[in-house]
């Protein structure tokens, strides 16, 4: 190993180290790590976003195949949570929103009452079916 190399590995490890510190816990090496897989999640989503609203903004296509409520968090509530914005009922699409929070209950209330659906803020098979109905891809 030249010493050009030698010099060139030992600033990269450095480089990796150096943030964590010497003395660095595991658990503040854990919970940098955890911080930056949500950092990767929520660029995955705005990049879907993205895709969606920038290739067709009009089209926009989804089967929804499972009940959702309060408390889930799944690509599915990610998913609804674009109809729902595109629905404009509220802004229930919020940096990537992939938990059925307050807000997206809310919206989905909206939604039933729009569509003349039982008003239960839950994702049942009614509001499955008038979701695919609108917006279940071809």
């Amino acid at each position: 190993m030249t010493i050009q190399k030698l010099v060139a590995s030992s600033l990269f490890l450095g480089a990796l180290i150096s943030p964590f510190g010497v003395g660095a816990q595991s658990s503040d090496i854990a919970a940098q790590i955890q911080a930056l897989l949500n950092q990767v999640a929520q660029l995955q989503a705005q990049i879907k976003l993205q895709e969606i609203q920038g290739n067709n903004p009009h089209r926009w296509c989804h089967e929804f195949r499972r009940n959702l409520s309060v408390g889930d968090t799944s690509p599915e509530v990610f998913s609804l949570a674009i109809t729902l914005g595109r629905e404009n009922l509220g802004t229930a699409l919020i940096e990537g929103q992939a938990v059925f929070d307050e807000r997206v209950r809310v919206a989905v209330v909206a939604f039933q009452k729009k569509y003349g659906i039982p008003q239960t803020g839950f994702v049942g098979p009614l509001t499955r079916a008038k979701l695919n109905s609108l917006y279940k891809c071809s």
